[in-house]
């Protein structure tokens, strides 16, 4: 057997030391790990904390905020009532610009109550829940004489009760109204080329004078051989004339016999002398009724400014009326129109822009004249507004939010009224027209419709609280 070698005494010192640094490690490591675990762990349980912190307090954030249980008076249920909403159904369109506020499927147009908040549209001075469209000092200064003025069939053409028509200026003047707006027909008063007759419009001046009455003339209706109607193809309502030049002299013609110093005033010296100084050059073209062959603000701005221009050729000091523009859903809509007149270089063409606001809510009624004053102050025009025709009708098949009660009615006067001339100064308003003095039938051959419902009297010449509440509210803002 081979004998063991015993190991020299430099080598078991370097094996003892070698030992004993492997023992050193292994202990330094196995100290080191539940640390390392620990610094681990701490680090990883804060950011669990963090986490979880987080997480509760979105969760607490969002039963603070979440939705509850829609309701009829909480269309989105977000907790905050339909009438204080600035976005009633919750669809992220502001209610001023949503045609549906409050997602029931009914344009504003046709809903009686538009922002859900169980008060009619009659009755509800904000009724989309927008927070009124202005934020001005109101006018605490009576109105001027003539703020509000009237249309009235029976005070143009007479009834069979009172052809001479004294009977209804009378009532018309005991409403605190001053001005009468009526159309002038050219077909009427030119029957035949070259002939004028001024026959009717001579008396209707007259018993208007008489009763200390105004006129304001709507130019319109040119007879069939001043017409642009086709004769074939021809599509329903009123043509605009052929040649805007024979309009114009239609125009001064009528400057020359009812302005200051003309025929009719020399003629009737007896006569409380109101000469008419402003002049409405047509009606709506921007709905096809008025303008058949599609509405076009370029062709309505060169007429406008043909005439206007005749008629400062024969009275430098009147002023030139547009026609009503409206928002109606027939045609081109209000602000697009007007603004395409100024593309068309209507600026300087008229003195006074006419709005015809209708409108469920008295609220938006002044939303739709303040959009109009924009666009002036957008193209640099100091021109003037004058509301030609407002009203709510209290019948026909109609299911727009225009026809109201009786009672809706004269709450509708009352508040839209008493606010125009409150905001007369931001408006630049000149005035207002109610249209119309009785309700009247559909002619022959047509269908009903709301604007035969708006008036004052019932058809058989019966008042309706909204006549008194004309009065009230004439006399109201004449006083201050």
């Amino acid at each position: 057997m081979r004998r063991l070698r015993q190991p020299s005494l430099p080598r078991a010192i370097c094996a003892v030391v070698l030992a004993v640094t492997l023992f050193s490690a292994l202990l330094g490591a196995l100290t080191a790990a539940p640390a390392a675990e620990a610094r681990t762990g701490d680090k990883a349980g804060l950011r669990k904390g963090k986490k979880a912190e987080l997480h509760n307090g979105r969760k607490a954030h969002g039963r603070k905020h979440a939705k509850r249980r829609p309701t009829r008076r909480d269309v989105d249920g977000d907790g905050i009532r339909n009438g204080r909403d600035r976005n009633v159904d919750g669809d992220r369109r502001r209610n001023v610009v949503d045609p549906d506020v409050d997602g029931d499927g009914r344009p504003n147009d046709y809903d009686h109550d538009i922002d859900a908040d169980g008060v009619e549209n009659a009755f509800d001075p904000d009724s989309d829940a927008s927070g009124g469209p202005l934020q001005a000092t109101a006018a605490t200064t009576p109105v001027p004489p003539g703020f509000v003025g009237l249309s009235s069939d029976d005070a143009l053409w007479g009834t069979d009760a009172d052809p001479s028509r004294q009977r209804n200026m009378a009532v018309i003047t005991g409403t605190g109204a001053r001005v009468l707006r009526a159309p002038f027909h050219w077909s009427v008063i030119e029957p035949r080329p070259g002939r004028y007759d001024f026959w009717l419009y001579d008396s209707y001046v007259t018993a208007a004078a008489k009763a200390n009455l105004s006129v304001l003339p709507i130019l319109f209706d040119p007879p069939a051989f001043r017409s642009a109607r086709p004769s074939i193809g021809a599509r329903r309502g009123t043509y605009p004339p052929a040649n805007y030049s024979d309009f114009a002299y239609f125009a001064a013609r009528l400057v020359r016999r009812y302005g200051p110093g003309g025929e009719f005033w020399q003629q009737h010296p007896d006569l409380p002398q109101l000469p008419i100084r402003s002049w409405q050059v047509w009606n709506e073209p921007n709905i096809p009724v008025y303008w058949p062959s599609g509405p076009n603000p370029a062709q309505y701005t060169a007429m406008l400014r043909t005439v206007g221009e005749w008629i400062k050729a024969v009275d430098p000091g009147a002023r030139v009326v547009t026609a009503g523009l409206n928002e109606s859903e027939r045609g081109m809509k209000l602000v697009p129109f007007l603004e395409g007149m100024y593309r068309a270089g209507g600026k300087g063409s008229f003195d006074v822009l006419a709005l015809h606001p209708y409108a469920p809510g008295s609220d938006l009624v002044i939303a739709q004249v303040s959009r109009a004053v924009r666009v002036l102050r957008r193209n640099g025009d100091p021109a003037r507004t004058l509301v030609t025709e407002l009203g709510w009708a209290t019948g026909s098949p109609s299911t727009r939010a225009l026809v109201v009660s009786e009672a809706g009615q004269a709450s509708l006067i009352r508040r839209t009224i008493t606010e125009l001339a409150r905001f007369r100064g931001r408006l630049r308003l000149d005035g207002i027209f109610y249209f119309n003095w009785r309700d009247v039938s559909p002619a022959p051959g047509t269908a009903d419709h709301w604007g035969l419902h708006t008036g004052l009297f019932r058809q058989d010449g019966s008042a309706k609280p909204a006549l008194q509440a004309l009065t009230d509210v004439t006399s109201a803002i004449s006083s201050g």
